[in-house]
Order: structure tokens, then sequence, then C-alpha cells
């Protein structure tokens, strides 16, 4: 069965989505069409510099055996005014291109009032660089994420970042915590790493032959070929949203998500979750060891019930849709762990059946 998949859509941090629809007062179908159109557009943009869409899956998505972190600089104790290229500098010579990454970035804002809550969030997950500073603001911290990495990877760019006088040190994100909550709500997209070229956004006015490196790092310098593709199709599918729940204001990601893969999309919340007997019975002989893991890290809780409160409280990927069979499907990924045990991660294939209001479980692992 061939599916058109589109890794993912940012409807969260990018409103593109919302304008269309309420400024042409599209339908449904329409903003279907709108994103099909898009995500062709980037296909054949990205083909025609040199890169596979479907090779950049890793970059755009969760992956449950690879790790996320954030790599924290102190910009006080970077002599450059623009700190953010020393930064970007130090990272590039040190980060491993054995997959795609996407590479957010930013200052770690926050109010006064949340400062002494933030200093504490960054000491509990802070591995330390061994590099003398001092908190003074959130503000004096800028912050590098890095998704896909391996554990081996992670501790390689540790050790080569040392020497940077400004390293501050780094805080593994793979697991949900309120650190990675803020960090999805201040981290912007910078560009994405493939192989030997890093890609970036430009101008939406500029022809889609260009290639430029509109941030001005020393991509050049590591020996990374730049290339860019316009900011509003970079914006709205090339982005990698850092999981947290859906927050209040939200909730049209999850609506656009689906649409790319249905004309009548449903609010997840009102729909049921389909386990079959036989699809029970097999996973219970063939991935025994998850489904016993899931039982005991989720307290006693039903997969059924895992999987509709999960779809309740993260975003959904790797939409995809097959014409010829008129199937629907998602993944979504499943974190379940204990006070007491170190959370596991599993990622779920669901189908997605709106006319009968209901998702069903495809696989598991």
């Amino acid at each position: 069965m061939t599916f058109d998949t589109i890794h993912t859509i940012d409807a969260r941090d990018n409103v593109l989505l919302d304008v269309m629809q309420e400024g042409f007062a599209l339908s449904s179908l329409g903003v279907r069409r709108a994103i099909r159109a898009a995500a062709d557009d980037v296909i054949a943009i990205l083909e025609s510099k040199g890169i596979a869409y479907s090779d950049l899956k890793s970059a755009l998505t969760p992956q449950k055996d690879k790790h996320e972190a954030v790599w924290f600089f102190d910009r006080m104790a970077i002599e450059d005014t623009w700190y953010g290229r020393s930064v970007h500098d130090a990272v590039l010579a040190c980060i491993d291109r054995s997959g795609p990454h996407s590479i957010l970035h930013g200052d770690l804002l926050g109010s006064p009032q949340q400062q002494s809550w933030l200093e504490s969030q960054v000491r509990a997950h802070l591995v330390p660089s061994g590099n003398k500073w001092e908190w003074i603001d959130s503000r004096q911290l800028f912050c590098i994420y890095v998704n896909n990495l391996s554990g081996p990877m992670i501790q390689c760019m540790h050790a080569r970042l040392t020497h940077a006088r400004a390293f501050v040190g780094y805080a593994d994100t793979t697991l949900k915590s309120p650190l990675k909550v803020l960090l999805s709500l201040v981290l912007p997209q910078a560009y994405l790493l493939h192989g030997d070229v890093a890609l970036q956004a430009h101008a939406d006015d500029l022809p889609s032959a260009t290639n430029e490196n509109t941030l001005g790092y020393p991509f050049e310098r590591h020996g990374y070929r730049c290339r860019s593709i316009g900011e509003s199709l970079a914006g709205l599918l090339l982005s990698y949203k850092i999981e947290r729940p859906v927050l209040p204001g939200f909730e049209t990601d999850t609506r656009h998500s689906l649409t790319a893969i249905s004309d009548s999309p449903r609010d997840l919340e009102s729909t049921d979750i389909v386990i079959e007997p036989a699809k029970l019975n097999y996973l219970a002989q063939n991935k025994a060891g998850s489904i016993e893991l899931i039982t005991r890290l989720s307290r006693g809780f039903d997969l059924t019930q895992l999987i509709k409160s999960k779809l309740r409280s993260n975003y959904i990927y790797s939409l995809a849709f097959s014409a010829a069979f008129d199937v629907a499907k998602f993944n979504i990924m499943l974190e379940v762990g204990t006070d007491s045990e170190k959370p596991a991660r599993f990622l779920a294939a669901l189908e997605y059946r709106p006319t009968e209001n209901t998702v069903r479980l495809i696989t598991l692992y």
C-alpha cells in the first residue's frame, strides 16, 4: 500500500493555516488541498537541491530510540556581540553527521517572577561543563536544541564543547519535563543539518532556486553547503515541534494535522480507540515485553486508556494517506513511567477513521 506522507505540520507555532482558513473562508477540504500543494512544493524544491524529503523524517519527528538535548551557553562570557554566531560556530564544529538533525535556538526567556523557578529547572537537569559561571538572569543563557542524537554523540559533543569558555553544560530533554515545555515555547527553528547540507529558510519573495545563508552562520567553514527554501514552506513543513502537552490556544495544531489526511477531521477527544482482539493477541505474542512494561509503568492502565490520554496531551506526526485504499494513519509517541522507575517510550501507529469516529491501533513498538 503506497502512502503520501507528511512528516509533520507546524500549526502550533505557525499561524499560516489559520490565516488562510479565516481569510479565505476555506473549508476543511480547501485547507487540505493547500497543505497538499505546499507539501508537493516542498518535495519538488528539496529534490531540485539534491535533498530527499523522506530522508528528513528523523529530524522532523520524535525518535523512540534517540535522544534530544539542549546546550546552554553563557553569552556574558562571549566578547562577540553576535554571540549566536560564536555559539553555532562551536556546535557546528562538533556535531555528528550520521543522521539529520533539527537545530532550534534562542535565549532562555523568562519574566522576573519566573527567575527562581527557571534557575531551579536548569540546575536540576544540567550536566555541567565544569566552566565557571554565575546565574544572573535566564536571558544570559543562549540555548541550542538538537534532536536525533545517540547517547555517545551527546557525550562526544559535551566533551568537545567543554573547551569553549562560554559553555555551561547540557540537559537531556528526551523525556517530558517542565523545562522541555518551556523550551518548546521559547526556541524557534534555526536550521536542519543533513549530511553536508545546512538547510534554512529564505524570504518568500526570492526565487525557489535561491540558496541563501540567511542566518549568516559559518556553515561553509565546517564543510556544509548552504541550501534554503521559502520561509512559509519551511515554517509549516520543515520545523521540528518539541513535544509538549496541548496547551490552551494551540488546539488547532492537531486539527490541521488531521486535515492533511482527512476531508472531515474530528476532535480526537471524542473518538473511540479500537484495539481489535486479533491485534491485542498479536501484540501479546510478538510485543509481550512492551505490553508488560507499559502495564507496569502505567500502574495498570489498559492500553486503550493510555492511547486515549496521550491523544489529548501530545501532537501527532507521520501523517499518511492512501488514496487507493482510502486509509489514513498517523503516529504518536507514548511515554510511560512512574516516580520510581525511568519512563519508557513507545511509538504507536494508528489508523484514523473519521466517518466512524474511531482511531484503530495498527502496531506498537
